[in-house]
């Protein structure tokens, strides 16, 4: 890979991580006007994520934080695992976890690996950067329509 190339992977690299965090990047911070905030189209299932987290001492069984008395089934809580996980070996707190930190390090992973393939699939430096740009803006811009409109971040 020639220096040119290296240059324009770690652009777009940082484009893609950057546009595909910046919807839930502001959740999970404290503002003095309006509290703890919670931005984006899933931020609302965050907080049920948030709690979740939060209820897990063993992660085989898994108190329902809904219901007292219950354990938590038929539900897939590797994710909740994985950030607990994370916050007992870190001592980072938990929402700065999920929604700063783990959609920097997976988007990161994923635009990688979709690089990757993009290359290997093509044969082509170049189909690896459009299919890293495809998986980037492949979600809703609404909120760049937002932006363009109202002067503010919305979607």
């Amino acid at each position: 890979m020639s220096l040119q190339q290296k240059v324009i992977l770690i652009f777009s690299l940082l484009v893609g991580v950057f546009f595909q965090s910046l919807p839930l990047i502001r959740s999970g911070l404290y503002s003095s006007l309006w509290g703890l905030g919670f931005w984006g189209p899933t931020g609302h299932d965050l907080i049920w994520h948030l709690t979740l987290i939060n209820h897990i001492n063993h992660p085989l069984i898994i108190p329902l934080p809904t219901f007292s008395g219950y354990n938590l089934v038929n539900y897939h809580p590797f994710y909740d695992i994985l950030i607990s996980l994370l916050h007992r070996l870190t001592s980072i707190p938990i929402s700065l976890w999920v929604f700063q930190l783990f959609p920097l390090i997976s988007s990161f992973i994923f635009l990688v690996l979709s690089f990757y393939l993009g290359q290997r699939y093509s044969g082509q430096f170049k189909g690896g950067i459009i299919f890293l740009l495809l998986n980037t803006f492949s979600g809703s811009l609404g909120w760049l329509l937002t932006l363009i409109r109202f002067h503010r971040l919305g979607g």
